[in-house]
């Protein structure tokens, strides 16, 4: 029997779940934004369905952001998880980018993959091809929150409330099962540090003891976590966050980027 492909493995995930989601949804009238659901088709010049960009890669890294942000619904009468899926793949085959001298990054300009998510992805390839040339990493984009509310200016996407949070934990509680078929190397939370976020984290992963302080730095700004049936996991601010600088930001970041490459080598034994 053929083996399925990851994407779909993710679709029927998605599918086992989306009409009790939707029943719950509907019935408290809340406008969201496009559900966050993830895919890896990418595509050749012959339209080719292909998933090695990620498969084959030696190490896989999954980056966190808090919801979805201006992820607009699919222009179709009907919705299925496909579409939403098919709309993070169009999004991937048209932004993320991997270079022969080995940078990959999103060419996108939002403050998260602008400086999060092309902070860590170009450092680390870059890492990798002049210190590792053999080996190849591959950076897919999460949510640790899989629904977002339509914000007042009605196109960002802003936190759901504690009672689409609580449906979404009891009938869309799907980034376990993400995890399980996708088997990320490393995990980096760019979710923030309040309580609520934290929350998500612990909802979704089996964390073990307390945060470890990475530099010497405050715990509560960037910290290793970890997390069972995963290599390496860290936790720090949302880009975005309106209260760190630039300067502040990146120690936290070359924490998390400095502890990996400490790791690397064992990362791949």
């Amino acid at each position: 029997m053929e083996k399925k492909s990851l994407t779909l493995q993710l679709e029927e995930l998605y599918d086992s779940k989306w009409s009790e989601l939707f029943e719950h949804l509907e019935g408290e009238h809340v406008k969201l934004q496009s559900p966050f659901l993830l895919g890896l088709n990418k595509y050749d010049d012959k339209d080719s369905v292909d998933e090695s960009w990620y498969t084959d890669a030696d190490l896989k890294i999954m980056i966190f952001g808090q919801e979805p942000n201006k992820w607009e619904w699919p222009k179709t009468e009907i919705v299925r998880p496909a579409d939403f899926m098919e709309q993070y793949q169009a999004f991937y085959n048209e932004f993320y980018r991997e270079y022969d001298l080995g940078t990959a990054f999103m060419n996108q300009k939002s403050r998260f993959l602008r400086d999060g998510f092309n902070g860590f992805s170009s450092v680390i390839s870059e890492y990798l091809n002049k210190n590792m040339s053999n080996k190849r990493a591959a950076f897919l984009w999460n949510n640790i929150s899989k629904l977002a509310a339509v914000g007042n200016d009605g196109a960002s996407g802003v936190a759901v409330n504690s009672l689409m949070h609580e449906i979404e934990r009891k009938y869309f509680h799907v980034i376990p099962d993400e995890i399980n078929i996708l088997k990320p190397d490393i995990l980096i939370f760019l979710t923030g540090v309040t309580d609520k976020y934290q929350q998500y984290i612990s909802e979704n992963f089996d964390i073990l003891g307390g945060p470890i302080q990475l530099n010497d730095l405050p715990t509560k700004d960037v910290a290793k976590l970890n997390i069972k049936n995963i290599k390496l996991a860290y936790r720090t601010h949302h880009p975005a966050s309106r209260c760190d600088s630039s300067e502040a930001t990146w120690s936290w970041y070359n924490a998390i980027i400095n502890d990996i490459k400490d790791n690397m080598e064992n990362l791949f034994r």
